[in-house]
C-alpha cells in the first residue's frame, strides 16, 4: 500500500523544493534570501513555542483526583520495547542522530536488547539523553492562506528514533490506564476505532432529528489558535498527576520536554538552536494523547458549569428495533444523554436548541479554554442556525471573548459541509469538485497513458477519485438528484478512462461491465450498510449509536409522512 501511494505521488509530478519567500513579522517586507528566510522561521517558532503562561492553576482544585497507578512507574519490560520497535513506521525522516527506524527494526535481538538496556537505565536515573529531547523542525503548508505568512504553515518535529521507542512504551501505558477510561465519548480524535465520520454522522443525525421533531438547532464551530503549540507544560504535568500518573512517570515525561532545544531545517540548512518551553511536540507519538488529556479538563469544566437545559438532550433505548419508534414511547426503559459538544482533537462543535442556550455554552467554553491557557480564534469561529419555522426570525447575535461571531449558511466541519437546512446539496457539489481535481491531476499521466493496463487505471481511480468523491457518504441521506449528479461524474470519468465519448452510444451498464466498477448508488449502499452494522455493534456508551437509536427529549413530529431520514434510507436499501 505504501508503495502504491508513493507511485501515485510520483505520478502527480515532481515535488518542488523551491524555498518559499516569507514575509517579515510585521508583513511589510518579503524575504527571499535563504539565510534571511531561515532566521525568520527560527524567529517565528522561537516566539510561538515560548509563550508566557496565562493559565489558571486553581483549576486543578476543581478536577477529580485519582490515586496513583503504580504499574505506570514500573521499568519498561523487554517485551514492551520489542513491541514498540516493531510498531515503528518505516520510510520516515530520522532525527538529528540520522538513525532510521529501519535500522532498529532490522537490528535483531541484540540491537533491541541493547536499546532496552539504555531505556531502563534512563528510566532508573530519570534522565534521558539530550539527543532524545532535541528536535529538528520542518514546515508543512496548511493548503490555505498566503504561503508567505508563517502562521499558514505547521511545524513538525523530527525526533530521534530511539527516543520514540521509549515514547511509544509510555504512550501505550497512558492509553491502557488513563485515556480510554477518562476521555469523554464526545472526543473521537486520535482514538482507536474512531474517525471523523463518527462526529460527522452524529452532527447530521442531530440536524435530522431536530428537523423531524420541529426543534431549532444552533451550532458553534470553535477554532482554537495554535492549540498544540500553546499547551502550558507545567499545567499539563499537574493534570497528569491529578489523573493518577505517578511522580516518576511524569518526571520521565518531563525529561522529553524540559531543556529541549530545536532547530529549523530549510533547504538542507539548519538555524541556530533555540529553547522550547511550551507546547507538546508535534511529531512525537505522545503529543496527540497528551493534548487529549489536556482537553479532558475543558470538557469536565464545561459540563460542570452548564447546569441548565442548554445543549441537546436525546432519549434512547438500545434493546428495541431500530426502525420501530414506538419503543421510544416507554417511560421506564429510556436512557438520556445531554450533548453539549462534539470534538475531534481541537475541532469542536457546540450545540443547543436556543440562542440563549448556545450563548451560555459558548461563554462556559471560552472560560474553560481561557483557564487552561488556550485561546479561541473568533475570526474563524462561526455559528449555523437551523430553524424549525418555515420563515426564520431575525438572526440572533452571538459573542465569544466580547467579539461578535459570524453566522454562516454552511461550514466545512471535519472535511464535510454542514448546511443550515440539513441538505447535502453543497456537500455533493464539493465532493464532485474535489474528485474532479484529483482526476484531472492524474488524467494525462495515468488515465490517458496507453502504456498502462486498464486494471491499473481503475485501481488508481477507485483508490484516489472514488475515495475522495464518497468521503463521509456513510452519513448522507441521498435523493435521486444527488445520485444522478454523482453517477454522471462517475460515468464521465470511466468514459475518459476507456477513451470513448457519448457519440459512441455505449450504455452505462456496458461501461460499468468493461471497467468492473459498481454504480455509485451501489457503492454508497455498500458503505452505508457496512457503517450501519458498525454503529449497531458499537458499545452502549458510544454517541453515534445512542443518537441513531434515539430521539429528542422534547419536540413533536408532524402528522403523516416525514421527510426522508437515515433510518428510512437504510430500511429501503436493506430490503433491496
Amino acid at each position: 500500500m505504501h508503495n502504491f501511494y508513493n507511485a501515485v505521488k510520483s505520478i502527480y509530478g515532481p515535488i518542488s523544493h523551491r524555498i518559499t519567500p516569507l514575509k517579515t513579522a510585521d508583513g511589510l517586507k518579503v524575504l527571499k534570501d535563504q539565510n534571511s528566510i531561515l532566521e525568520r522561521w527560527a524567529e517565528h517558532f522561537n516566539t510561538l513555542l515560548n509563550q508566557d503562561s496565562d493559565a489558571d492553576y486553581t483549576i486543578l482544585n476543581e478536577l477529580p483526583e485519582f490515586p496513583p497507578i503504580d504499574n505506570l512507574s514500573q521499568p519498561p519490560t523487554f517485551l514492551e520495547v520489542l513491541s514498540a520497535v516493531r510498531s515503528l513506521k518505516c520510510n520516515k525522516s530520522p532525527g538529528s542522530d540520522n538513525i532510521p527506524a529501519e535500522l532498529l527494526k532490522q537490528g535483531g535481538y541484540l540491537c533491541t536488547r541493547t536499546l532496552h538496556h539504555y531505556i531502563t537505565k534512563a528510566w532508573a536515573d530519570e534522565s534521558i539523553p539530550q539527543q532524545w529531547r532535541d528536535a529538528s523542525i520542518v514546515t508543512i503548508y496548511k493548503n490555505k492562506g498566503d504561503r508567505a505568512i508563517c502562521d499558514n504553515h505547521r511545524g513538525i518535529s523530527l525526533l530521534a528514533v530511539a527516543g520514540k521507542v521509549l515514547a511509544k512504551v509510555m504512550l501505550q501505558r497512558l492509553i491502557n490506564n488513563i485515556t480510554e477510561s477518562m476521555l469523554p465519548e464526545s472526543q473521537c480524535g486520535f482514538r482507536k476505532n474512531r474517525s471523523t465520520v463518527d462526529m460527522v454522522f452524529t452532527t447530521r443525525q442531530l440536524q435530522e432529528k431536530c428537523r423531524e421533531q420541529h426543534k431549532d438547532l444552533f451550532m458553534a464551530f470553535v477554532d482554537l489558535s495554535k492549540a498544540f503549540d500553546t499547551v502550558q507544560r507545567d499545567l499539563l504535568w499537574e493534570v497528569l498527576l491529578r489523573f493518577g500518573c505517578p511522580t516518576k512517570f511524569v518526571s520521565i515525561l518531563r525529561q522529553f520536554h524540559d531543556g529541549m532545544t530545536a532547530r529549523v531545517t530549510i533547504g538542507g540548512q539548519q538555524s541556530s538552536p533555540f529553547p522550547v518551553r511550551t507546547a507538546v511536540r508535534q511529531g512525537c507519538v505522545l503529543a496527540p494523547v497528551l493534548f487529549n488529556i489536556f482537553l479532558i479538563c475543558v470538557t469536565q469544566l464545561l459540563h460542570k458549569e452548564i447546569q441548565d437545559n442548554s445543549g441537546v438532550t436525546v432519549v434512547y433505548r438500545l434493546d428495541g428495533n431500530l426502525f420501530n419508534i414506538r419503543t421510544l414511547q416507554s417511560t421506564t426503559k429510556l436512557h438520556r444523554v445531554r450533548i453539549l459538544e462534539l470534538q475531534y482533537a481541537d475541532d469542536c462543535a457546540l450545540v443547543s436548541h436556543s440562542p440563549q442556550g448556545l450563548q451560555s455554552v459558548l461563554d462556559a467554553a471560552v472560560r474553560a479554554y481561557s483557564r487552561m491557557g488556550l485561546t479561541i480564534n473568533t475570526a474563524k469561529t462561526v455559528v449555523i442556525c437551523q430553524w424549525s419555522a418555515n420563515i426564520p426570525p431575525a438572526p440572533p447575535i452571538f459573542y465569544a471573548v466580547d467579539e461578535k461571531l459570524s453566522i454562516v449558511p454552511s461550514f466545512k466541519y471535519l472535511g464535510s459541509i454542514i448546511s443550515e437546512n440539513n441538505s447535502i446539496d453543497n456537500e455533493i457539489q464539493n465532493r464532485i469538485k474535489q474528485a474532479s481535481a484529483a482526476f484531472g491531476r492524474l488524467r494525462r499521466r495515468v488515465f490517458q497513458n496507453k502504456n498502462l493496463h486498464l486494471n491499473t487505471k481503475i485501481c488508481v481511480y477507485q483508490a484516489v477519485c472514488i475515495t475522495t468523491l464518497l468521503y463521509s457518504c456513510e452519513a448522507w441521506v441521498t435523493y435521486s438528484r444527488h445520485i444522478k449528479s454523482l453517477e454522471h461524474f462517475h460515468i464521465c470519468c470511466l468514459q475518459r478512462i476507456l477513451g470513448i465519448t457519448w457519440c459512441d452510444r455505449v450504455p452505462h451498464t456496458e461501461i460499468l461491465r468493461r471497467t468492473g466498477c459498481k454504480s455509485i448508488e451501489a457503492t454508497i449502499t455498500q458503505h452505508q450498510l457496512r457503517w450501519l452494522g458498525h454503529v449497531i455493534r458499537m458499545s452502549y456508551n458510544r454517541l453515534p449509536r445512542r443518537v441513531l437509536y434515539g430521539q429528542l427529549q422534547l419536540g413533536q413530529r408532524s402528522a403523516g409522512g416525514q421527510k426522508k431520514r437515515f433510518k428510512d434510507q437504510m430500511k429501503t436499501r436493506g430490503a433491496k
